[in-house]
């Protein structure tokens, strides 16, 4: 009987840490960020396309040539007016090689904002700095001129990112 009961309680143990484990990385995979209206992956002329309604500018673009054995890429920023959950603020867009790979949101009422996201989204920030949902790395952060925000992050695009960085810095 103990050894059923130690088993059940390992099992139990084994099956929450996996419920917050980093995701496995799917290079094909389409993740959702900012809930499911902003997908990850998406090219930067499809979203300008898609959400010209917001406004979007485009803040930054900086494509670097192949060179000592790295092929070259491209990482271009662009930002929009949006209201999430009826609050206000600023979106922040990444992408990476032409896909969409993180999203900030730039709230005016940062306190109430993450009160209105945990009760509505369930993405609870206000005690803990960071967390799994549908496969995207949420955290809370800071945008150097911007200020807090909460970031949406496709996290084997930022991993890609972060590689290549590594490899060809």
């Amino acid at each position: 009987m103990p050894y059923k009961f130690f088993g059940f309680i390992f099992l139990a143990f084994l099956y929450a840490c996996g419920q917050n484990a980093e995701p496995t990385c799917d290079k094909n995979e389409i993740i959702p960020l900012l809930d499911t209206i902003i997908q990850s992956r998406m090219g930067l002329d499809e979203f300008q396309a898609r959400y010209s309604y917001m406004n979007v500018t485009q803040i930054k673009n900086q494509d670097l040539p192949a060179k000592n054995n790295c092929e070259g890429y491209s990482f271009s920023t662009v930002k929009a007016t949006y209201t999430h959950h009826e609050m206000k603020g600023e979106l922040v867009i990444n992408f990476y090689n032409n896909r969409l790979c993180n999203v900030a949101f730039v709230p005016q009422d940062s306190a109430q904002y993450l009160k209105v996201l945990c009760e509505k989204s369930q993405i609870c920030l206000e005690n803990q700095s960071e967390m799994f949902k549908n496969k995207a790395l949420i955290r809370k952060g800071n945008l150097e001129e911007k200020g807090f925000a909460v970031i949406w992050e496709d996290n084997c695009l930022m991993k890609e990112l972060n590689d290549y960085i590594t490899r060809c810095s």
